[in-house]
Order: structure tokens, then C-alpha cells, then sequence
């Protein structure tokens, strides 16, 4: 797989990582909608749907033409500055660079949805975030399936992988949705929100790493990801309907 090139990412699509990818975003989507009882105008929809979009189309691009570049920047400088041999500790600054260049795309596409929310955007800041993220986790889904259903077709491996694929995208809905939750209340609190974001996505992309050294092995890798990707969304669920009981209660 060529990170480094949108396109490439784009070449490698099949109609089945394209339809398993788009299934896991709406599956991830409806279980946060029926959990967190989310109702939404129709503004409020059309400005989620803009943002599933976006999140979609802004995947590719922000993987190939910032995040891999800078990343590869940050390796050459800490090679050559950090005065360690440990993997993990020169790893540090590429693994912060995927949550600081990932979250605020997510961010930017939700943000972008919520120019067509007319009413209740506070309410709906935080479903608007969770479709952006939802888009973006599709597509990185349909992106990484398409390429490794092509190697392995059958067998194991597809459901193992599209497993996988589900927590990442449960993961990709979460983060944006709590911070666009946390953004709707103050300026300060959404750049908190976004910091503990970015320090989320490296605590999982260390992972990889881990695994590469042999701390970890790749079950036990799986799990830390669906615990985690699960532990956000019902925090995501539980501020949402928190919320909403506060409201009715005023």
C-alpha cells in the first residue's frame, strides 16, 4: 500500500472494501444513533450527511499530501537528535503526528457540516462530529479492506480484518463526536477535548509498534483496540444523553 500517494489510495478501492467499509460506518453510526437516542431535524441531517462526505473525501489526502510527509520528517529528526536506539521512543513523534493531523481533518470536516444546521447545533454538534468521523473511518476502512481482500480473498484473514476495520471506525466516530460535544461549550474545553483526542490516537497507534518489538501480541493488540474504541463511544453516549436529560430537566 502507497501512503504517500491519494490517488494510489483511491486505485485500490473494490466494490467490496468500498461496500464493507461503507457497511461498518452506517453500523457504527446507527448503534451511537439508537444508544445516545439522538433525533435530529432535517437541517441537522443535511449537515450530517455534508459531514460524512467530507470526512470521506478528506481521508485520502490528509494521509498522503500531510500526515506522511511530516511523519517522515519527524523520523529523520528523531533518528538523527534523539540519543536512543528504543523503536518506541523514536517512533513518539510520527505516532503524535497521525492524532495531529487526523483529528483536526475530522474536525474540519464536521465543522464544514455545521453550516447547514440551522436550529440546535449545540445538540447536534456532537452526532455532526460523529458523522465525520464515521466518513472518515469508512473510508480508511474501505481503503485498507480493499487492499487486503485483493491478498487474501478468502479464508480466516477477511473476517479477522473486517473485525478489526469495526473497532477502528467505532474509534474514528467517537473522538471528533466528544470533542465537537466538548467544542459546543466553550472554545477551551474543545481544545482540551481535541488535545485528549490526538493523545488517544497515539496511546492506539503505538500499538503497532508495541507489536513490532514483541511487547504485545496480536490478539491481545485486537483487544486493546476494541476496549478502547468501545470505553469512547459510551463516553460519547453517555455525555449526549447526559445532555439531553439536562435540558429536559431545564
Amino acid at each position: 500500500m502507497d501512503w504517500s500517494s491519494a490517488l494510489s489510495m483511491l486505485r485500490t478501492l473494490t466494490a467490496s472494501g468500498v461496500i464493507t467499509g461503507a457497511a461498518l460506518a452506517v453500523a457504527a453510526l446507527i448503534l451511537f444513533l439508537t444508544l445516545g437516542r439522538q433525533r435530529l431535524t432535517r437541517t441537522q441531517v443535511a449537515g450530517g450527511v455534508l459531514g460524512f462526505a467530507l470526512g470521506a473525501a478528506l481521508f485520502a489526502p490528509s494521509i498522503a499530501e500531510v500526515q506522511v510527509p511530516l511523519q517522515s520528517l519527524a523520523t529523520r529528526w528523531a533518528m538523527g537528535h534523539l540519543a536512543t536506539a528504543n523503536s518506541l521512543v523514536l517512533s513518539i513523534p510520527a505516532i503524535l503526528l497521525t492524532g495531529i493531523v487526523q483529528e483536526p481533518a475530522k474536525l474540519l470536516a464536521a465543522g464544514l457540516g455545521m453550516w447547514a444546521v440551522r436550529r440546535g447545533r449545540r445538540r447536534a454538534a456532537p452526532t455532526i462530529g460523529a458523522l465525520a468521523g464515521a466518513g472518515y473511518g469508512g473510508m480508511e476502512a474501505a481503503v485498507i479492506l480493499s487492499y487486503a481482500l485483493a491478498i487474501v480473498p478468502s479464508g480466516v484473514f477477511p473476517w479477522l480484518a473486517t473485525v478489526e476495520r469495526a473497532s477502528a471506525v467505532i474509534f474514528h466516530l467517537s473522538l471528533p463526536g466528544i470533542v465537537m460535544f466538548w467544542w459546543a461549550r466553550g472554545a477551551a474545553r474543545g481544545l482540551l477535548g481535541l488535545l485528549g483526542a490526538v493523545l488517544a490516537h497515539a496511546a492506539l497507534d503505538s500499538l503497532p509498534v508495541l507489536l513490532g518489538m514483541g511487547l504485545v501480541g496480536v490478539a491481545c493488540a485486537e483487544v486493546i483496540v476494541g476496549i478502547l474504541s468501545l470505553a469512547l463511544l459510551a463516553y460519547l453516549i453517555f455525555l449526549v444523553r447526559g445532555a439531553r436529560r439536562g435540558e429536559q430537566n431545564d
